[in-house]
């Protein structure tokens, strides 16, 4: 297993930004560990089945964006070790992946690219063959200009499409600029140089501009969903994420039993059933700490309203699932509207 960088990443617990230019090459399962421990890695990686394994990548990071190529001639699955607030862009060149999320899978493949909530992923699972090219941005740079497109701060963030086709110019002209980034950072140009923050501004509103957007009660390129008994155990935790429920109730709005509803969930979305509500938790109470009609709540207040009654234990959680305090969300929030 080799990882060699430009910069040293940083050794505090939990998850650290990558350094500005990282190359991966894991050439065997006994190499898995060491590759899972890394701690600017955002995902664990696991061989597919029983096939070898064999992950190379090459990838550069600066200011908001993170960049990587990938080879993985053997495929694998992945599953996140944090929850960030980032956006995935993926560009399939051979093979393919299906991304589970919450409520469905969509499909990667050649002649297509995916736009997927990194906090929303489940699990990531490799063909054989695979090959791509993949981002992340941070989610509060791709508002902050939409809200500069917009002129205001009133307009919610787009739903834009998590699978589309790679056709006509203007797609085919942000995916080629994307590379250009990944080409400049990786040849030595850092988000300190002076020509950064534009190339960056402008590949973000590129893809805004670019981007196709989902219409009301539309698929959304959904290829695959988790089971109908599932997903209507999902849809009755959303709409009770704030009041106290107990497995039982779950299970009999699902038709399902206890056992029954545990184990369904463990395989098809890798996590127990309180595991999936404290993490919906989480997220509802990261959403409004990061909102700014929210700004006059007080962190105690979202804390409660998301069924936390004791604030040192929502912080420790919430710190473990985002790698902040609950108060350093709430700050970046308030710098970024200031």
């Amino acid at each position: 297993m080799n990882a060699t960088t430009t910069d040293s990443a940083s050794t505090s617990p939990g998850w650290v930004p990558p350094p500005s230019v990282f190359t991966l090459r894991s050439a065997d399962r006994s190499q898995i560990d060491y590759l899972n421990d890394l701690q600017f890695l955002s995902v664990a990686f696991k061989p597919l089945r029983k096939e070898p394994f064999f992950l190379g990548t090459q990838g550069v990071h600066g200011g908001a964006i993170t960049q990587w190529v990938t080879d993985a001639p053997f495929g694998f699955v992945s599953s996140p070790k944090v929850a960030l607030d980032k956006i995935t862009i993926r560009f399939v060149s051979a093979g393919a992946i299906v991304r589970r999320n919450s409520h469905a899978e969509f499909l990667g493949a050649p002649g297509k690219a995916m736009f997927v909530a990194f906090e929303e992923m489940v699990t990531e699972e490799a063909s054989r063959g695979f090959q791509a090219f993949t981002g992340t941005v941070d989610r509060s740079a791709l508002m902050a200009c939409h809200v500069a497109l917009e002129g205001t701060d009133e307009f919610a963030f787009p739903e834009f499409k998590p699978v589309v086709d790679i056709i006509g110019p203007s797609l085919k002209a942000f995916r080629h600029n994307f590379r250009i980034v990944y080409e400049r950072l990786n040849a030595g140009i850092d988000d300190q140089d002076l020509s950064f923050p534009l190339l960056q501004e402008m590949i973000i509103y590129q893809f805004l501009a670019s981007w196709p957007k989902s219409r009301a009660g539309e698929e959304n390129g959904v290829i695959l969903r988790p089971s109908w008994q599932v997903r209507r155990a999902l849809e009755y935790i959303d709409a009770n994420l704030q009041r106290k429920v107990s497995l039982a109730e779950i299970a009999s709005a699902a038709n399902f039993g206890v056992r029954s509803l545990q184990a369904s969930f463990r395989k098809e979305l890798n996590k127990t059933p309180s595991q999936w509500i404290l993490e919906r938790r989480l997220a509802g109470a990261h959403r409004d700490l990061t909102r700014t009609s929210e700004a006059t709540d007080s962190i105690a207040e979202i804390a409660r309203r998301w069924g936390f009654v004791h604030l040192g234990d929502f912080s420790r959680r919430y710190r473990l699932q985002y790698g902040v305090t609950p108060f350093e969300s709430r700050k970046g929030k308030m710098d970024w509207t200031a």
